[in-house]
């Protein structure tokens, strides 16, 4: 994202469905996926994820056998293995 200013502002639709699909494709690389939208930067898209879309996947999906720190920690790009162990 050299030299364009991120946006500011709520999140368009499809600003949010390509946060999404860049980190399905490429895990917790924030600066690469911020790269690929060009409208945010990476603590944007971390932020966004994390605060708003991670909470929203976490409520829906059955992540009961591993724990809450393991997988934030997954989704800050930190490797969560030593924390996030099946029950």
């Amino acid at each position: 994202m050299t030299g364009l200013q991120p946006r500011r502002g709520p999140w368009l639709p499809q600003e949010e469905n390509d946060l999404i699909s860049y980190f399905n494709d490429i895990g917790a690389d924030w600066f690469e996926i911020s790269s690929r939208l060009m409208t945010r930067n990476a603590q944007q898209c971390r932020r966004r994820y994390i605060l708003d879309v991670a909470k929203s996947l976490i409520k829906d999906a059955d992540l009961s056998r591993y724990n809450y720190k393991g997988t934030m920690e997954y989704l800050r790009g930190q490797d969560p293995s030593s924390s996030c162990k099946p029950i």
